[in-house]
């Protein structure tokens, strides 16, 4: 979906942040036999509905909402559903195929 360099509040001139961002496409069974694990710089994690929940997790307005987003996972988690919805959209058009 995304690798290189990100917008954060934490980068400096002499140090940034750099990430890279993978799309999984996986059936609710596939999903529940992975086990997740917790990566240094996270407290938790977790599979989520992206159409579920990123709407909330757009929303700047609400201090309140789902896990605050860091750098620009906004608009890679963004660019992350939209691939979503054409492979779908896809896989639906041609029944057997894998988008």
């Amino acid at each position: 979906v995304y690798e290189g360099y990100v917008d954060d509040p934490r980068n400096t001139d002499n140090a940034w942040l750099e990430t890279r961002a993978h799309l999984y496409l996986v059936d609710e069974a596939t999903a529940d036999s992975l086990t997740l694990q917790v990566a240094s710089d996270a407290r938790t994690v977790m599979w989520m509905d992206m159409d579920h929940h990123l709407e909330e997790m757009l929303d700047e307005s609400d201090p309140k909402s789902l896990p605050r987003l860091y750098a620009d996972h906004r608009d890679i988690l963004t660019r992350a559903r939209e691939i979503a919805h054409r492979s779908h959209a896809l896989a639906s058009r041609n029944p057997g195929t894998t988008g």
